[in-house]
């Protein structure tokens, strides 16, 4: 990973008792008197508190999946083995086989449709929780990028299009930071709505 060499100094808030990270920008000026500036996504996903929490409610929704998933697969192979060896045992009249096969195949058929319903249910709701992240931080980077007089925010993550940037260009820490504080306003300001 590339080092920052952006400083980040402290600067009081206007709560005197909280200090907040400055979160300007210190990027050359390129050619032409543009300003670029790059932040690392790798990054931003372990550092930006609200990407760290959305994920890990997500994982948890997966584990939860699974394992309800696993409870319902233990049941019903519990079901047929244990019918199958009353049936091995002679226990169950021809009549009562055909009822336990019914019956397993019914709680085959909702085993499947739980695993595509909730699947998609959950899919879909990971998808939303990303995509209103991704959209809050294109409206905060527009913000930083406005604040900072940056011409173009670029971003370099793993199969990115970006083989080097100077490190002089680089604001990761900064814009994270940034991002941390934009998130603690909405947070604040949500609070305030209920």
């Amino acid at each position: 990973m590339v080092a920052v060499s952006c400083s980040s100094k402290e600067k009081e808030s206007s709560d005197a008792s909280t200090t907040k990270k400055d979160t300007t920008a210190r990027v050359p000026v390129v050619k032409g008197g543009m300003k670029l500036a790059f932040y690392h996504l790798d990054s931003l996903k372990l550092h930006y508190k609200k990407y760290v929490e959305v994920e890990a409610d997500v994982r948890k929704k997966q584990e939860r999946f699974q394992s309800e998933l696993a409870r319902k697969q233990k049941s019903l192979e519990d079901y047929v083995v244990t019918n199958e060896q009353r049936m091995k045992s002679g226990q169950l009249s021809d009549n009562e086989i055909m009822h336990v096969q019914q019956e397993a195949q019914s709680r085959q058929a909702t085993l499947l449709e739980y695993q595509q319903t909730e699947g998609v249910r959950l899919e879909e709701s990971t998808f939303k929780a990303f995509d209103v992240l991704n959209k809050r931080v294109q409206a905060a980077g527009k913000e930083y990028c406005e604040e900072n007089q940056i011409d173009v925010l670029l971003i370099n993550g793993e199969g990115g299009q970006i083989n080097f940037m100077s490190p002089s260009m680089d604001v990761t820490n900064e814009f994270i930071e940034f991002l941390n504080q934009y998130q603690e306003k909405i947070d604040k300001d949500l609070k305030g709505k209920k």
